[in-house]
Formats: structure tokens, sequence, C-alpha cells
């Protein structure tokens, strides 16, 4: 079987966490599936050319913005013609946009952010309108594949339609996440935080004032302890009304923050690795892989209550409301304090986390594009 992937959009740093998710999932669908060829539409910028098995050919196109006009017409006429040539049985779209002028059935990537982006890319058409042609790309999918449980259930409840054409295809962590050694963490350690112990919280797509609860229970989590915890910030805080950044100024524990804002991949991977435990709040981009690579880790988590996180790891991981400061404060000081009750919960999300990997989700994208395949017919 011959498949196409438009991965035109590959690098693009505004939505990382849907690229990988996407090719990790294509690499390991070919790897499994080598009797197959798959031609990959790539940016000429793009550096995946040799991370990919044999039977996966790239063709370059020039990276255009987007969203906009040229970015439209290359996806919805070149692009098709290009793939034309090669005759494929199904056309992946990474990049959550179907094209409408090609009768090859389309299966599509999408997650929340994907399709928040979309929409907004449409901000010249207003309310309903707007929402019409994100369904009008949506209903010329033969199916589509959401990667994040978070997901799932708000894109179903925004197009009730989908019902019968979403299907969840969890992926792995996005890099070998292993328990580190001893030595291995007071290098880190060393490195980001004077050689103190930390907890980690990942802050992309948060909303500030959960930001500003999780740095309230860490004061009184250091009033509490007296001890040299840091808090280590990872991933872009979106306060554009400086109210955040304000506050840090005045924060008593200011001197324990720290903040690393845009880690490349091999900076991710060592924080994670050496991090003390992790709290992981409610909107946080690719909540259920971020969760796993923390538990692969051997790092202990705290979740929102009520969350999606609860819904993801159930027991696995600890669960604080963020509605009452002194409980997750309290979580905080017995994980510090009680090595037991720490080890309980890294044990229970390693045995948790075995169960996800992209080899099986490989195989459960085999499934839908045979499936998509043959309805097709």
């Amino acid at each position: 079987m011959v498949i196409a992937v438009n991965a035109s959009n590959w690098g693009d740093v505004n939505n990382v966490e849907q690229n990988i998710y996407a090719a990790e999932l294509i690499k390991h669908l070919a790897i499994q599936y080598p009797k197959n060829s798959i031609i990959c539409i790539i940016p000429t910028d793009c550096n995946s050319h040799d991370v990919f098995p044999s039977n996966v050919k790239m063709v370059t196109v020039k990276r255009k913005n987007r969203f906009g006009m040229q970015w439209l017409y290359q996806q919805q006429v070149i692009i098709p013609l290009l793939l034309k040539k090669t005759s494929p049985a199904i056309i992946i779209q990474p990049n959550g946009v179907s094209c409408l002028f090609t009768k090859t059935p389309q299966l599509l990537f999408i997650n929340k952010k994907a399709l928040v982006s979309f929409a907004d890319s449409l901000y010249w058409l207003k309310g309903p309108i707007q929402k019409f042609f994100t369904s009008i790309m949506l209903k010329k999918a033969a199916h589509i594949i959401t990667g994040s449980e978070e997901a799932y259930m708000p894109i179903q409840q925004q197009y009730p339609f989908l019902h019968n054409q979403l299907t969840l295809v969890n992926g792995g962590p996005y890099f070998n996440a292993l328990p580190f050694q001893w030595e291995e963490k007071e290098v880190v350690k060393q490195q980001y935080t004077a050689g103190c112990e930390y907890f980690l919280i990942a802050v992309n797509g948060v909303q500030v004032n959960d930001i500003l609860t999780v740095l309230k229970a860490f004061s009184q989590f250091k009033k509490w302890q007296k001890s040299n915890m840091k808090l280590l910030i990872t991933g872009s805080i979106k306060d554009q009304s400086g109210d955040f950044f304000q506050k840090l100024k005045s924060y008593k524990y200011r001197e324990d923050i720290i903040l690393l804002a845009l880690p490349t991949e091999k900076e991710l991977q060592q924080v994670i690795g050496a991090a003390y435990a992790a709290i992981l709040l409610p909107n946080a981009e690719g909540l259920s892989l971020t969760i796993i690579q923390r538990m692969q880790s051997a790092v202990p988590v705290i979740v929102a209550l009520n969350d999606t996180g609860t819904t993801i790891a159930e027991n696995a991981a600890i669960q604080a409301s963020l509605k009452n400061l002194p409980q997750l404060a309290e979580y905080m000081q017995l994980l510090y304090r009680d090595e037991k009750y720490r080890e309980t919960y890294i044990n229970r999300g390693l045995a948790w986390s075995k169960s996800f990997n992209w080899d099986q989700s490989a195989v459960s994208l085999w499934e839908e594009i045979t499936k998509t395949v043959n309805l097709s017919h």
C-alpha cells in the first residue's frame, strides 16, 4: 500500500507536541509494516530525513506561513497535485487540515490546540460562519485521530457529527524516558538548581492563575519545611497583563524559582529525569504524554483533582484540589518527608506507564488506516 503523509508543517514551533506525535507514529508505522511505501512531504528546512526507515521517501516543498493564502493554496492545490502522481491509497494529514479537492480518503490528526489554531486562522469570519468552515474541513476527512485524551471529549462535544469518526490513539514518550541514576541526577541538579532538589511544573497552555496557585502552595511548603527545595518551571508563561512577573518580583521565595522558558529536547529530558516530583496543571499541552514521560522517568506526579489528568492517570498520580491550597502544600510536604509515600507513587507510575508505547500506537494507527481504505472502496 502507498501511504501519503502531508507533513509540510513539521518544524513549526507553534505546534511542536502535535508534530512530534505525528512523526513518531509515522516512523513506527514504517518500521512495523515495512511492505508499505510511505511518501512523506516535508518542508525544505526540516531535518527529519535520517530518522526514518528506508520505506519512507521524503519529498520537499517550500515552507509557507501557516494559514496564509499561499499556505492554503499549497495545501489545497500544489500538494494534492504532487501526491496524485503516486496514487496513494490514503492521505494522512498531521496538521489537521483536510484537502477539499481530492477523492483520496484522508486521515486527520487533530488535538485541541490544532483545532483552535485553525479556527483562529479564520478570524475574518465570525461565530457560526467560522465554525461552519471548520466543520467542512473535518467532514471531508474519512477518519480522525487524536492522541490526547484531554482533547477527545471536548472535540466530540464541539463537533457532535464526529461521534463515529474520531478515534483516540495514545502515544508514548517523546524520548527514551528511563529512570536516572543517582549520579546523573546530581549532575543535572548542579547544572540547574545549584545541587538542590526541585519540584517541576510545565506551563505551556496553563492559566496564569493556576501557576500562581502552585507558587502559593510552594510558599506554604517552604514555611513548613525550611528546606532548600526549588521550583523549576518549564515552558512559556502566557502573561499578557504582566501580572505574573510583577508578582514574581516581590515573591518571598523568588530565589528558589527557576524559569526554563524554551528548553531543548535534551534539556527537557534532563530536568524531568532529575526532578524530585512533578506537578501537572489543567490545560497543559500534551497532558497525557507529559504524564507518561514523568512516570516512565520514575518521577511521582501530582495532578489537579477532577481534571483530565485525574481521568488519565487514575490512582497512579496524587490528586490535589487547586482550590485547596493547604492540601496541595501538604502533598508536596508528604513527598518531601515520607520516602515510602514517594516510592509508592513512583512504583505506581512506572507500572501504569508501561502500557504506553509507540509500537502499540502504530498498530492502532494501522488498524484505522486499513479500515478507512477498505470503507472507501
